[in-house]
């Protein structure tokens, strides 16, 4: 009995700092990926202009979009080829690719210093940046090193934090060949430190094993790059159509309603290895309590962040007044990402990319589509995008749900509450 007993309090003991522990992590990230999400704003006060904000949000959200192109898919194959399938072997691809993308990209700078005031190659230097920390953070992440994962995840925006303090200071001025090379001396940082060392002979490699990961790898950027279109690439959308404006207050709501967005990744972030491992009914406990979280965590912000942004934030109060609805649409639009995230990552476990691409082309389409009918009979507005983009956004996660079905497993629960968060949109959309 008193084995027992003893027993009984060394696993209590155990789950008490086991649980302190998952607190402390939690908080710490939540921490740190606000800085990815609220840095923006901060520049946003310091510029006091709405056309200089969403010009630098534009090309920070194009930067985004141009990352999935130039992460080839990369962080994903070695998830899959290199943790999953165990083929240490195939660790010289990725390092050397990053390595010689750095190159070339030094060489476009050195030959012609005046680009780095170009909107659009900054936007290239940032997708370059994320890109390698999505990379970097992958592999840490896989390694269980998670607290070091998310530092390197969130490394441009503490980078931007620190240059808007700069300029708080009046240390610098802004421009934007500053910020341009600021990012690009971090890049090259990153690439020295983490891939530099580990770069090799790529005649070790056979052919058929490059085919292997640059076919899974293509169809990863093909992936992402759609489903970039179709969820974070709403800046785009409403710049095309409306104006710079439009774009700043848009991104003054999402940077709120990223509180969500911060807890759904960090829930990832934690369950990544689990994600990679575990059963699928296991998954479909903890995606289904997500997403009800993440939609009562968006009903919070939404009556409660109007009434103290008066003391915090009056810009919110100023763009609130005028597009109100703007908000309600952008918390649902940041809450149905979650939904996609997670069962995407199901999708790359399970490699049925094949199945997958032709479902975000269609709604991709259908998305493309409205967006012009709708403008040519009725003008489309900002807040009319964010409403067809969140049926959008919808619509992907049950297909996800289906695609899986034939594959694995049905999830069933995870479906449940995506149904719940397609009534609370479809009420929103009535009245």
């Amino acid at each position: 009995m008193r084995e027992f007993i003893t027993k009984m309090v060394v696993h209590l003991n155990q789950k008490k700092r086991g649980l302190i522990y998952l607190f402390c992590l939690f908080v710490a990230y939540g921490l740190l990926k606000s800085i990815v999400y609220f840095a923006p704003l901060f520049l946003n006060h310091i510029l006091n202009n709405v056309n200089k904000f969403g010009e630098f949000e534009y090309s920070l959200n194009l930067g985004q979009t141009f990352s999935t192109i130039f992460a080839m898919g990369l962080p994903n194959a070695f998830a899959y080829f290199v943790f999953k399938e165990k083929e240490e072997n195939l660790n010289v691809i990725f390092h050397n690719i990053y390595f010689s993308v750095l190159i070339l990209l030094l060489l476009v700078g050195l030959c012609k210093p005046t680009v780095f005031n170009n909107l659009y190659f900054n936007a290239v230097i940032i997708g370059i940046a994320l890109s390698n920390q999505l990379f970097i953070s992958t592999y840490y992440k896989l390694k269980g090193k998670n607290l070091l994962a998310i530092v390197v995840d969130c490394g441009v925006y503490i980078l931007l934090l620190i240059y808007s303090c700069l300029l708080f200071e009046k240390k610098l001025s802004y421009h934007l060949s500053n910020w341009s090379i600021i990012i690009l001396a971090y890049t090259a940082l990153m690439v020295i430190k983490f891939h530099f060392r580990k770069i090799g002979n790529f005649s070790t490699i056979k052919k058929v094993d490059w085919w292997r990961v640059l076919k899974y790898g293509i169809q990863i950027v093909i992936t992402l790059f759609l489903t970039s279109l179709l969820t974070t690439s709403t800046r785009i959308y409403i710049e095309y159509f409306t104006d710079f404006r439009s774009v700043g207050i848009y991104s003054l709501f999402i940077r709120i309603a990223s509180a969500i967005i911060i807890f759904h990744r960090v829930v990832v972030i934690l369950l990544y290895r689990k994600i990679y491992g575990d059963e699928h009914s296991i998954l479909d406990n903890y995606f289904s309590i997500l997403i009800i979280f993440a939609l009562i965590g968006g009903a919070i912000l939404y009556f409660v962040v109007p009434h103290i942004a008066s003391l915090l934030m009056p810009s919110f109060v100023e763009a609130n007044k005028s597009a109100s609805n703007i908000f309600l649409w952008t918390i649902l639009q940041a809450v149905s990402w979650t939904s996609v995230a997670v069962l995407e990552l199901v999708i790359y476990r399970e490699n049925i990319l094949a199945r997958y691409i032709p479902l975000l082309i269609s709604i991709l389409a259908l998305l493309g589509f409205s967006f012009f009918i709708y403008n040519h009979f009725l003008s489309l507005s900002a807040l009319q995008i964010l409403k067809i983009n969140v049926l959008a956004v919808l619509a992907i996660a049950f297909g996800q749900i289906m695609i899986i079905k034939s594959r694995s497993y049905y999830y069933k629960k995870t479906l449940l509450a995506h149904v719940i968060l397609s009534m609370v949109a479809i009420t929103c959309l009535i009245y």
